[in-house]
């Protein structure tokens, strides 16, 4: 052992202005981080067939080898292919990797990687002092838990690239909002000719065309008179879909036979309100009227949120976004426990400077989104039975805590685009 290494390490370490334990809190962020890497991408998913996979390459295969491809039992409880003939298209590249297992794991690697990259992108927006340390605590925070990281490579699906698709997205509009001019008009006419502007429309475009749920990320756009990303999302996801349905067998299946099924709220893992409501057999007047004040409460915190839009432009956007989510999720047909990966760029404003995240109830929030419900067995059955729901609880709490948070809270004068 090289002794005299180890003591011009303590020395160093001990130096006036920096405490002996922060080089070792360093480096033991960095053994956790690493650990929680390999668990998630490689031992975890060793320990599962990619049950969210088979849907995709199933339905990949067909399409390429011409065959229907809605053609499914939809009476059936297992994992089933929900997407657009515009979503196939862009999809089909995943079917010539060859062999089923070969390419669950590149697909799974590759979605790993993308949620590394997401998530570094976040802490390099939120902030610009202790970035490595933020980004190791990141990892840490998220990949330890059950929920979204761990179960959504394990399942091997899509959701590691749509996480990276949102952040992207979130930076070009950053860039397009920071560079708004005074001038109305003279913006609109601007528009046209930036760079940012069309990629933030292409990547909603994308994400749109493979999950519906992303039209929040067009919300923002609309917002603050960003129309060219909402042309191009438009165009792109027509042309997309078209060619699709061209290039598809028996594309009226969509329409005839998934369609039906999408409009039915799942009566099994399915923690929207609606799903709550078929599982436990409320009736569809309850149903309507607790979406009806869920989807109020989360327009307030919206419009609670707008006045932060100058003053700090980037946690304004991820938490507005954040919110968006929740009601797009809570108030749709299906929410699942791994959706809560869209919550990432919230979750990335505890490093900003104020943020509803510095709540220790948004802490809280978290950690019943991505924590089990085994934890919860010993308790007495009339716990258990409303912890079963635990998720669903802080889906609909975040909303609430952000409102309550900017009502609190005034922004400074002096904006602070982070």
């Amino acid at each position: 052992m090289n002794f005299s290494a180890l003591a011009q390490y303590v020395d160093a370490a001990a130096r006036p202005g920096r405490p002996v334990w922060q080089p070792l809190a360093q480096k033991a962020l960095w053994v956790a981080a690493i650990i929680a890497v390999l668990k998630v991408m490689v031992v975890d998913p060793l320990a599962t067939y990619g049950p969210d996979f088979d849907p995709i390459w199933n339905a990949n295969q067909k399409y390429l080898q011409g065959l229907p491809v809605y053609d499914e039992d939809y009476t059936q409880d297992f994992p089933h292919y929900l997407y657009s003939p515009g979503a196939t298209l862009l999809l089909a590249p995943i079917g010539i990797l060859g062999q089923r297992d070969f390419a669950r794991w590149v697909l799974l690697l590759a979605g790993g990687l993308c949620v590394l990259l997401a998530m570094y992108i976040l802490v390099r927006c939120v902030t610009s002092t202790g970035r490595r340390t933020a980004f190791l605590a990141f990892i840490v925070a998220t990949f330890y838990y059950e929920q979204p990281v761990s179960t959504t490579l394990s399942l091997t699906n899509i959701n590691g690239f749509l996480l990276l698709v949102e952040v992207l997205c979130i930076v070009a509009l950053l860039s397009a909002l920071r560079a708004a001019r005074s001038g109305w008009w003279a913006w609109q006419r601007a528009q046209v000719r930036r760079g940012d502007v069309w990629a933030a429309g292409l990547l909603i475009g994308v994400a749109v065309t493979i999950k519906p749920q992303f039209v929040v990320l067009a919300v923002v756009p609309f917002l603050t008179g960003l129309w060219v990303p909402l042309l191009v999302a438009g165009i792109f996801m027509l042309v997309v879909f078209a060619a699709g349905w061209a290039t598809m067998a028996q594309p009226m299946d969509y329409v005839d036979r998934l369609l039906p099924y999408l409009a039915q709220a799942r009566d099994y893992n399915n923690g929207s309100i609606s799903g709550i409501g078929a599982q436990l057999g409320w009736p569809d007047a309850l149903v309507v009227g607790l979406r009806v004040v869920f989807l109020l409460m989360v327009a307030a915190a919206i419009a609670a949120l707008w006045r932060w839009r100058h003053v700090d432009t980037t946690m304004w956007l991820l938490c507005t976004l954040g919110v968006l989510f929740c009601g797009v999720l809570m108030g749709s047909g299906l929410l699942q426990g791994y959706y809560n990966m869209w919550l990432f760029p919230m979750l990335a404003t505890v490093l900003s400077t104020r943020s509803p995240m510095h709540s220790p109830w948004m802490w809280l929030a978290y950690a019943a989104l991505s924590a089990s419900t085994v934890w919860w067995g010993h308790l007495p059955e009339a716990i258990t039975a409303v912890l079963r729901w635990q998720a669903s609880i802080a889906w609909v709490s975040i909303p609430l805590i952000v409102l309550v948070w900017s009502l609190r809270n005034r922004p400074a004068s002096t904006p602070t685009h982070s």
